[in-house]
Parts: structure tokens; sequence; C-alpha cells
């Protein structure tokens, strides 16, 4: 059940964060979603192997890492994306 809060805050982090960075983006909405989920699970993951290395019980910690690694993890593709995706002519 915890896993399905944090795949919630991927995907509600990865569109804030896709809807907030100007520009054509190369990723689609749903890689986007994809991405957060991975990023709010790695952010997870790592705080709680950093607070206690347990997963049994709910941590504030734990979200707030979800956070911050959903939100990172796609600015980094977002980012990456766009450095790598071909200058437009017009």
């Amino acid at each position: 059940m915890i896993w399905l809060l944090f795949g919630s805050i991927g995907i509600v982090m990865a569109l804030l964060v896709r809807w907030l960075v100007p520009s054509k983006q190369a990723m689609s909405v749903a890689s986007a979603m994809l991405v957060g989920v991975a990023g709010a699970m790695l952010g997870a993951i790592v705080t709680s192997a950093i607070r206690d290395g347990s997963f049994d019980q709910m941590q504030s910690a734990a979200v707030v890492g979800s956070v911050v690694g959903a939100s990172l993890v796609t600015v980094l593709v977002v980012l990456a994306g766009r450095a790598t995706a071909p200058a437009s002519q017009g």
C-alpha cells in the first residue's frame, strides 16, 4: 500500500515538473510519469535506508524523499532530453 502512495507522488510530481519546465519536450507524458514513479521509489528507498533501513512503517522522511527524488529525476531527464534534442529551425 505504501508503494501506491509513492507511485502516486511520482506521477503528480512528474506532471508538475513537466508543466513547470518551459519549452517543447521530447519526452511523452507517459514517459514523464514513469520517470517520476521511478524517482519517487528511488527517493523513498534511499531516505528509508539512510534513516533506519526499514520499510515497515510509513515515515514522513520517506514521503519527503519520494517528492524530492521524483522532482530531481524528472528534472534531470527533461533537461537531458532538451540538451540532446535537435534544434528546431524556423
